[in-house]
């Protein structure tokens, strides 16, 4: 496999000796690039003093359109295939809800193909698929959502059952001190180790940065935080585990838990 990419278009070329294939595809993003967004969004806020040209600002969509085909040929069986697709996603500037939509088609098969989705939550993401064929007349719909559950929630619930137990209590007087009508005697208390600093002192002995679990799951590295971080967030990967669902226009369920055990990845699902 060949690839070059450029950032505004890339070309890849596929040959296989299995069946002799041999394709090419390519992509091409027609501007709303994130660097020229920026300046122009800073120019606006900066002459612009009026409450109405901020609100058009604000409710202005970020996004970038892409267009790209590939053309494949098996040497073997003499036959080719072809298919064509455009995208519009939005950018990190878009201050509304994130959304993806793409639509393919292949001309030879007569298949067409739209997806829809959108970020519903913070680790909720829903999507929406429709194909149709226009040989057939055959139609398929279906819709999904990811679940993405943090190691957070297990770490806040940990940390407050800790707070509720070490909570200082009165203790009770002794036997003998109730005998003798008297208090017990002081107790002096041992010295308290300042959590921040051995959590501090720990973090300091760790050297290299573990990969997170979407890196891993979409086999890339993670990308470098131009931001300032802090020790628990460059650390620790707050994602525990994803679950995906998907239900058809026949109600045919299918569930898939993709999680990890330190540095095992493991998927676990069935359709239903």
């Amino acid at each position: 496999m060949l690839q070059y990419d450029t950032g505004r278009y890339g070309v890849e070329g596929l040959a296989s000796s299995d069946g002799g294939l041999l394709g090419i595809r390519g992509l091409y993003n027609f501007g709303g690039d994130v660097a020229e967004a920026e300046p122009l969004l800073n120019q606006v806020e900066e002459v612009s003093g009026h409450n109405q040209s901020n609100n058009q600002e604000r409710d202005r969509i970020y996004g970038r359109f892409s267009a790209g085909g590939e053309f494949y040929y098996g040497t073997l069986n003499k036959s080719g295939g072809m298919s064509l697709g455009v995208r519009f996603a939005t950018l990190p500037r878009h201050k509304g809800t994130p959304l993806t939509a793409t639509m393919t088609i292949n001309p030879l098969m007569g298949n067409m193909s739209w997806t829809y989705a959108v970020m519903a939550g913070e680790n909720c993401s829903l999507a929406t698929r429709t194909s149709f064929n226009v040989y057939s007349y055959e139609s398929d719909y279906a819709v999904g959502l990811e679940l993405w559950r943090k190691k957070q929630a297990w770490t806040n619930l940990d940390g407050e059952q800790d707070t509720k137990v070490s909570l200082p209590t009165i203790p009770e007087r002794s036997f003998q001190a109730k005998l003798d009508w008297r208090l017990d005697d002081p107790i002096f208390p041992l010295p308290v180790v300042d959590q921040a600093t051995a959590a501090g002192s720990s973090l300091k002995t760790t050297k290299n940065k573990e990969r997170s679990f979407k890196a891993k799951l979409e086999w890339r590295l993670d990308e470098e935080e131009s931001g300032p971080t802090t020790a628990v967030d460059a650390f620790e990967d707050p994602y525990a585990g994803v679950l995906k669902a998907r239900l058809d226009q026949h109600f045919r369920v299918g569930l898939l838990w993709e999680g990890r055990v330190k540095s095992l990845l493991f998927s676990l699902g069935s359709s239903i």
